[in-house]
C-alpha cells in the first residue's frame, strides 16, 4: 500500500510547507471527514503529552527527560495496522507534540542542539513508522532550506544527524506483525523521499522581522 503522506512537522523555528506553520490543515491524506477528526483527535492528545511531561518536570535543564516522557506517550498512539483512520491520529498527535515543545522552547536559552536532536528523532520515528505501515511514502512536497544564522545551523546539523542515525537503525512491526528495519526505505528508490523529508523536519528558518536585523 504506497501514499502519499506529507509529514506533518512543526517546530520551534521550523517553517512548515506553507505561510501559516502553525495553523496549517491536516496533511492530504487526512482530509476527508472521518479522517480529519482523528488527526484533529491526534493533535489535541499530542499537546496534552507536552503539557502533562512539562508540568511534571517543568525545567529547561530536563527537556531531554521531557521529551523522553512525550515519547513513551506516543508510542502508545502508533497504529498497529494501515488503516487511515489511525495513521491520522498517529500524524496529528505527532504534529501536536511538535506544536507543544514549540512553546516550551520558546522560554528555554541556548537549547539549539538538544531542539535540534529532539525533533530529528521523533520525525525520524514518524517517517519509519509510516514507511513500514505503508511499504514506502510518496514524494512530499518540495521544500527549500532558508537562510540560517547561529542557531539555526545548530539546530539543523544536530537535527540532520539524529534523523540519519535513526532512520538507519529504526525498527518496527508491519502492518503483518513482523519486524521490519527502516533502513531499506533510506535507499534505493526512497533515497529521494527521505532525503527531501529530512530537509523539510530539519530545516531552521528565521522569522522575517529578524533577518531585517
Amino acid at each position: 500500500m504506497r501514499l502519499d503522506v506529507r509529514v506533518c512537522a512543526v517546530s520551534a523555528g521550523v517553517l512548515w510547507l506553507s505561510s501559516q506553520a502553525h495553523a496549517q490543515e491536516a496533511p492530504d491524506g487526512c482530509r476527508e471527514t472521518k479522517s480529519a477528526r482523528s488527526y484533529q483527535q491526534g493533535k489535541s492528545a499530542g499537546k496534552r503529552l507536552v503539557e502533562v511531561a512539562w508540568k511534571q518536570l517543568k525545567s529547561c535543564s530536563r527537556m531531554r527527560q521531557v521529551a523522553e516522557l512525550v515519547t513513551t506517550g506516543l508510542k502508545a498512539i502508533r497504529p498497529a495496522t494501515n488503516q487511515r483512520a489511525g495513521l491520522c491520529l498517529y500524524t496529528g498527535a505527532m504534529d501536536g507534540v511538535f506544536e507543544g515543545l514549540d512553546g516550551v522552547w520558546s522560554t528555554c536559552n541556548d537549547q539549539c542542539c538538544l531542539e535540534g536532536e529532539v525533533i530529528g528523532k521523533m520525525s525520524a520515528t514518524l517517517y519509519c513508522d509510516l514507511s513500514i505501515l505503508l511499504g514506502g511514502l510518496g514524494d512530499p512536497e518540495q521544500f527549500v532550506r532558508g537562510p540560517v544564522y547561529t542557531c539555526g545551523a545548530a539546530f539543523q546539523s544536530c537535527c540532520d544527524a539524529t534523523f540519519t542515525s535513526t532512520t538507519q537503525r529504526y525498527t518496527a512491526r508491519a502492518a503483518d506483525g513482523k519486524s521490519v528495519s527502516c533502513l531499506p526505505y533510506t535507499r534505493g528508490a526512497y533515497q529521494s523521499v527521505w532525503s527531501e523529508t529530512r530537509n523539510l523536519e530539519c530545516a531552521y528558518e528565521l522569522e522575517p522581522d529578524e533577518l531585517e536585523d
